[in-house]
């Protein structure tokens, strides 16, 4: 019966093709998509991983951005037993970058300005991660940037390129590895970042707090909130690390729902499509059941047809997914296809095939032998 299942898939060339290739669609939306939301995820992962300390910026913000601190606040928080160094920030989104305004809001293009003479103290290099090509920033450095080795690479700029920024010119001095592909960072000294954002030279976006034992980071960042009162918010690496996690989980599952629709609409073709084959198969149908076949081979033997639809489908949309997630590296963006995401979209292709089976199997098996043979 499986063998005749799946010869029958031939009888209708078209047809078949059309249902198998309802379900490459959704199979290949659901690994090229959420690949891209499962890289983000490994790529903020590990950046906030490289770090193990607390962040602090102003209360009741969104992000860093949107917060202006006092600069006031750094010598309370050295006080704090178990702080190890402080380091002043400036997070600022570009007006322009090249002498060209940057239309809309991005987080994914960020003015990063430092304290250099703290952040050189960091034990890790942090936000920015290695150089991969040039030097890093001295204290005495002023008017030279770090650019991430993703927009080098999109933009044509080079060690020792002069790059605008806000207006001002500076002189490319490295480019670094940030370890995320999708994340554009422009840092730069914090008396730079003055001069080229709305930060005045007594306000911060945050503090970057590295600690002695990195284990009490939950621990001093209820004591900088405790201390500082009202002003400010305390996170901890491992709590930013817990909520973004939740957040992309939480992404993930509606990238996949979205990827999914076009296999549900696959599963209404499949439908139709074993519909049209029962109909036309109605005195092949008949004849069986009149030789023997009772319902229930008729239904196994449209649900089989129906598995081996989600079943090619699944192959074959697996394989287009991986080279849709090659061509999406091309575009900047790092895709993480791992094997619970392959199994996860296999499964889903097999499934909705079985499910779209269903009924037309019903309809097939309820059909009379008399009338079936006739065409009635």
């Amino acid at each position: 019966m499986i063998k005749l299942s799946f010869l029958n898939l031939f009888r209708r060339k078209s047809r078949t093709f059309l249902g198998v290739g309802g379900i490459v669609i959704g199979v290949m939306a659901i690994i090229s998509i959420v690949s891209v939301v499962d890289g983000f995820y490994y790529e903020l992962n590990d950046m906030i991983a490289s770090y193990q300390g607390v962040m602090v910026w102003e209360k009741n913000t969104l992000d860093q951005t949107l917060s202006h601190l006092d600069i006031s606040i750094l010598p309370d928080i050295k006080k704090i037993r178990g702080v190890r160094n402080v380091v002043p920030e400036i997070w600022a989104l570009p007006k322009s970058i090249g002498g060209k305004p940057v239309k809309g809001m991005t987080m994914t293009t960020t003015i990063y300005a430092v304290d250099l003479s703290a952040y050189s103290k960091l034990k890790s290099n942090v936000i920015i991660g290695e150089i991969a090509k040039g030097e890093m920033l001295k204290p005495s450095d002023r008017g030279y940037v770090i650019v991430s080795k993703n927009y080098s690479e999109n933009n044509n700029v080079f060690l020792g390129s002069t790059l605008k920024i806000n207006g001002k010119s500076f002189r490319v001095k490295g480019i670094s590895d940030s370890g995320a592909s999708f994340y554009d960072v422009f840092f730069m000294n914090i008396q730079d970042g003055w001069e080229i954002t709305d930060y005045n030279s007594d306000k911060i976006s945050s503090v970057l707090v590295e600690l002695e034992n990195p284990e009490k980071d939950k621990e001093i960042a209820s004591l900088i909130e405790f201390k500082l009162g009202d002003k400010v918010d305390a996170m901890s690496m491992s709590e930013a690390s817990s909520m973004i996690g939740g957040l992309l989980g939480s992404l993930r599952l509606v990238a996949f729902i979205v990827a999914a629709i076009s296999g549900f609409v696959a599963g209404v073709g499949i439908i139709n499509t074993m519909l049209m084959s029962v109909m036309e198969r109605s005195r092949e149908i008949g004849t069986l059941k009149a030789t023997g076949w009772t319902e229930s081979n008729i239904i196994k033997m449209i649900i089989y047809e129906s598995f081996f639809i989600g079943l090619l489908g699944g192959i074959i949309g697996i394989i287009f997914g991986f080279i849709a997630t090659e061509l999406l590296k091309d575009f900047g963006l790092s895709p993480v296809v791992s094997l619970g995401l392959v199994i996860q979209a296999f499964s889903f292709a097999v499934v909705v095939g079985v499910i779209a089976g269903i009924y037309p199997a019903y309809r097939a098996a309820k059909l009379d032998p008399i009338e079936a043979i006739r065409g009635v």
